[in-house]
């Protein structure tokens, strides 16, 4: 949870690294340095074009899910960087290639490094130590409702709705809003369905719920301030759950 999740990024450091390679080494020894790698380990460096690639692909669907708009130039990057890792010929000297990373493309990497951080979750570094704090959270709700005091009822639900939100929030970063807020809307209804048995729970059991409640309104509180993000599930989740404990 720790790594920002910014291919775009990713992506600039990486070539930044082989832009900076002298023209006149073979190609394969300028990626071996820039994955870190023996160039004669031909398996290990196969992988690590693999995940470049994937990579790429990752940036672009990116790009095209987050980003409003024309967006053209940040695409364009990476068709060149497409075909600069579909055309190079590991032997031949990185001066051929290297014109690929030239001003422009280099640029737009930067514009698409900006952009993602305005749009794409988890993209900022104050996005990401929010996700991994609420992540946190999650886990030790769930070790604190599994030797509760919780009726084994209202323990299976809660442990359900910890694990639901836990999966939503670690896809959140990489999938978009969607999926999050179905997960908050299922949780919240599942809540109110079984207003009965929180309500007739012990208070040494409410004090969970109340814990895990606090958390989905921070969640949603975080989710609303996303630029592309519409408020989810209600405008103060808290409020409507808090009526449920009295």
């Amino acid at each position: 949870m720790d790594e920002i999740q910014n291919p775009f990024h990713r992506l600039n450091e990486q070539l930044t690294a082989a832009r900076n390679l002298s023209g006149t080494a073979a190609t394969i020894d300028v990626w071996a340095s820039v994955f870190k790698c023996d160039a004669s380990n031909s398996a290990l460096l196969v992988n690590h074009f693999s995940a470049l690639l994937d990579l790429v692909s990752e940036a672009r669907a990116a790009a095209e899910r987050f980003i409003p708009g024309d967006k053209t130039r940040f695409l364009a990057p990476l068709d060149r960087i497409d075909k600069l890792l579909k055309s190079q010929h590991l032997a031949r000297p990185w001066a051929q290639f290297k014109p690929y990373l030239d001003d422009g493309t280099m640029v737009a990497l930067d514009f698409g490094v900006y952009a993602m951080s305005q749009y794409y979750p988890g993209a900022s570094a104050e996005g990401s130590e929010q996700i991994r704090d609420f992540v946190q959270k999650l886990d030790v709700l769930l070790e604190e409702c599994l030797t509760s005091d919780l009726s084994a009822e209202l323990k299976s639900l809660f442990i359900k709705h910890l694990e639901s939100l836990r999966a939503a929030l670690m896809k959140f970063r990489v999938e978009g809003m969607s999926g999050l807020e179905d997960a908050m809307d299922a949780i919240i209804g599942s809540i109110h369905r079984n207003s009965g048995p929180i309500n007739a729970e012990a208070e040494s059991g409410k004090v969970i719920i109340q814990k895990f409640f606090d958390v989905l309104g921070k969640v949603n509180d975080m989710i609303s301030g996303y630029q592309t993000a519409a408020q989810i599930a209600a405008p103060a989740v808290t409020a409507l759950l808090l009526p449920l404990l009295n």
